[in-house]
């Protein structure tokens, strides 16, 4: 059973959006113009004959046919560039909603969470990119996890060297394996891979 999603925000990235939805509309508005010059050169030397409320009209065949398409057909032409920009809106979605997530795991990763896991929609750009970030996190998540043991385990060892002889140079390594462990607690860590 497919889940039923309502878009809260049209635009993710409204500069970025913005930008794609202009140059495809250039792009579209573009095309026409030079299919109008081609067909105006093509066209250059034969002559038409239109009726406009019951005249007769002779005159040259780019020119009256320009003049006919464009009284005839602006709401088409209209509705086609609307169609445009609201399918560029959709499929822009498919570029800047994976760079928002990946913007959300960045900072969360700024944040010492490596926990983000980053999940694309069916359709979303940049699923490799993606699963190559989670994937990093993982293995960063292990490595930390790693050190954390190795911490523990030069605890045990620093405790067992402070039982025999107090030092001043222990009490040194003591307060630097301490500022070690805080440095690995404030991460958040993913779990570990079963």
């Amino acid at each position: 059973m497919k889940s039923f999603f309502q878009r809260r925000n049209f635009f993710i990235n409204k500069d970025l959006q913005g930008k794609l939805i202009y140059h495809s509309f250039l792009l579209a508005f573009g095309g026409v113009i030079v299919f109008t010059l081609i067909f105006c050169l093509l066209s250059a030397n034969n002559l038409t004959l239109s009726y406009q409320d019951q005249h007769l009209q002779i005159g040259r065949t780019p020119i009256v046919l320009l003049q006919e398409i464009l009284t005839a057909h602006w709401v088409f032409l209209l509705s086609v560039g609307l169609f445009i920009v609201i399918n560029s809106l959709f499929l822009s979605h498919r570029i800047a909603g994976p760079l928002y997530r990946l913007q959300l795991a960045f900072t969360a990763m700024e944040n010492k969470d490596l926990n983000q896991d980053i999940h694309l929609r069916i359709k979303d750009l940049g699923k490799e990119l993606t699963n190559q970030l989670n994937h990093v996190n993982t293995l960063l998540s292990a490595d930390l996890r790693q050190m954390q043991q190795l911490c523990e385990e030069m605890e045990q060892v620093i405790e067992k060297q402070g039982e025999k002889n107090d030092s001043e140079e222990l009490a040194v390594h003591r307060q630097k394996l301490l500022a070690l462990k805080k440095i690995l607690s404030a991460y958040r860590l993913r779990p570990e891979a079963k």
